[in-house]
C-alpha cells in the first residue's frame, strides 16, 4: 500500500502533525530566534514566526471593525467598566467580564450541576461535571 503522507489517527491530517507531537514531546525546539538577548526556541516555523510579533510590534490582523469598541478594549489596555462593590478595584475590559467578575461578591452561581453545586461560568460547570463522568477529552498518551 503506498503512503498517503496521512496519518492513522482517524483525522485525516497530514502526517507532519505527528512529527510535530513528537518533537513538542522529546523536547526538540529546532527553530530559533535571532533576536538578540532573546533565548526563544519553537517546536514550528509558525509559532517562530508569531514569537518574532513580540519584537516587531506587527499586528498583521488587525480588528477595525465597527461594533468591536469592547474588543478593541484588550489591545489599548482600557478597562472602562468599574466594579461597584466598595474596595473593590477591578476593571473590565468587557461589561461582560464585569458581570461576571460580580458573581465573585454576590454569590451568585447561575451554572447548575444535577449534583449539589453551582458554577459562576458555564466553563466551570463543564469541567465540574466531568469529575463525575471521569472525561478526560484533553489527555495525552505520551509520557511526560
Amino acid at each position: 500500500m503506498a503512503d498517503s503522507g496521512r496519518s492513522a489517527h482517524g483525522g485525516g491530517k497530514p502526517r507532519k502533525c505527528a512529527r510535530r507531537s513528537e518533537r513538542a514531546h522529546a523536547g526538540e525546539r529546532p527553530h530559533a530566534c535571532d533576536e538578540p538577548g532573546c533565548d526563544f526556541r519553537a517546536t514550528t516555523a509558525g509559532s517562530l514566526e508569531r514569537h518574532k510579533r513580540t519584537h516587531s510590534g506587527e499586528r498583521p490582523h488587525a480588528c477595525d471593525e465597527p461594533g468591536l469598541t469592547e474588543h478593541n478594549h484588550t489591545h489599548s489596555g482600557e478597562r472602562p467598566y468599574a466594579c461597584d462593590e466598595p474596595g473593590c478595584d477591578y476593571r473590565a475590559t468587557t461589561a461582560s467580564h464585569l458581570e461576571r467578575h460580580k458573581r465573585t461578591h454576590n454569590g451568585e452561581r447561575p451554572h447548575a450541576c444535577d449534583e449539589p453545586y453551582r458554577a459562576t461560568t458555564a466553563g466551570d460547570l463543564t469541567a465540574h461535571k466531568r469529575t463525575h463522568s471521569g472525561e478526560r477529552p484533553f489527555t495525552c498518551d505520551e509520557p511526560g
